[in-house]
Formats: structure tokens, C-alpha cells, sequence
């Protein structure tokens, strides 16, 4: 009888298990650094839209406490989603609350200027009315 020999199958090609979790557990840490890169993305999106409103809305009251004379100080003022000024406390939609205070600037802050300049903070709240949220800006302003 002559002798046969039997050539081997081809060698399937395949991924192991071993390498498949491996890459699957490479892909999901990186989806989940990914998602968490857009949560911080959109928190410091909120934070510079937040910080945008806070800076036009004290220019608007910094200009005017510039432009009237006879300024009141002492009124509490409010401001909407779109840094829009509010006559009204109860009116729906308030966002911002602003409050006033003021002092004469002192030779030993600025020393060689008119000793009747103010100093105001100009004090945001929000959101209105829980207030959780401060943020003080500070305008020095010629005397009236």
C-alpha cells in the first residue's frame, strides 16, 4: 500500500478572545474619555456665556451710573436671560439680581488723584431668587 500523507488544513486566521476583550476594553476607556471631555466642554461653554452676560450687563450699569448724575445706588436691579434690564421684580424670567454699593476713593489707594472719585461693586446674583451664584465686579467712577 503506498503511504499517503496528509498535508495539514490551512491555518484558520482569527483573533483570539484574549485580544478581542483587550480591544474592546481599549475602546470603551477611550469613549468614555471622550464623553467626558464633552461634559467639560459644555460646562465651560455655560461658564463663558454666564461670564459674557455678567461683563455687558456691568458696562450697561457702569455707563450709566456714568451718564446720570443723580444715580441711584441704593435700588436693587434686575436683569433677564439675555442681560436685558427688568423694570419689574415680579416680572417672569428674571435671571440676574444687581446690587450697588459705593466709596470715596482714599489719597492712599491712588494717591496724586481727585480725592472725589468713587469706587462702586457692582454685585450680580443668579439665578434669581435663589441667588446661589456671586460675582463682584469693580468700576471707579469720576465724581458727579
Amino acid at each position: 500500500m503506498p503511504a499517503t500523507f496528509h498535508t495539514p488544513a490551512a491555518k484558520t486566521l482569527a483573533f483570539s478572545l484574549v485580544e478581542i476583550t483587550i480591544a474592546l476594553g481599549i475602546i470603551s476607556f477611550s469613549l468614555v474619555a471622550l464623553l467626558s471631555l464633552f461634559s467639560v466642554g459644555l460646562n465651560l461653554s455655560r461658564q463663558s456665556s454666564i461670564d459674557t452676560a455678567l461683563a455687558c450687563m456691568a458696562t450697561r450699569m457702569a455707563a450709566e451710573m456714568t451718564a446720570q448724575p443723580s444715580f441711584d445706588f441704593a435700588t436693587t436691579y434686575y436683569f433677564d436671560g439675555k442681560s436685558l434690564p427688568v423694570a419689574n421684580p415680579s416680572t417672569p424670567g428674571i435671571v440676574y439680581c444687581c446690587n450697588l454699593s459705593t466709596n470715596l476713593v482714599t489719597d492712599t489707594e491712588m494717591s496724586g488723584v481727585s480725592p472725589q472719585l468713587r469706587r462702586v461693586h457692582i454685585t450680580f446674583s443668579w439665578p434669581f431668587p435663589k441667588n446661589a451664584n456671586t460675582q463682584t465686579f469693580y468700576v471707579t467712577l469720576p465724581p458727579p
